[in-house]
């Protein structure tokens, strides 16, 4: 994160920031929480994702492409949140 997003108050994205409250009306699941159920209801969803969006040598998600993200990127955390789902439905 460069310094002028620090001081815009933007936060990298880590599965740190995806446990902090989201913002809205409070009612019914957050964006992200309704993407981590939506994958851990996938057969085998997480692992899938995670075999692209890992982390490279250089720091950055092998998984996007488009423009260069650091590792973990908002894909790979919400895989990675779903994992844990994904192996009790077992």
């Amino acid at each position: 994160m460069s310094g002028s997003d620090a001081a815009k108050g933007h936060e990298a994205m880590s599965v740190v920031a995806i446990e902090k409250p989201e913002v809205g009306s409070g009612c019914g699941p957050s964006a992200v929480e309704a993407a981590i159920r939506f994958v851990a209801g996938q057969p085998g969803g997480a692992r899938r994702i995670l075999l692209q969006h890992h982390r490279r040598a250089d720091g950055t998600c092998a998984g996007c492409l488009t423009v260069p993200v650091a590792w973990p990127c908002v894909v790979g955390v919400i895989a990675t949140k779903a994992l844990p789902l994904e192996s009790s439905r077992r």
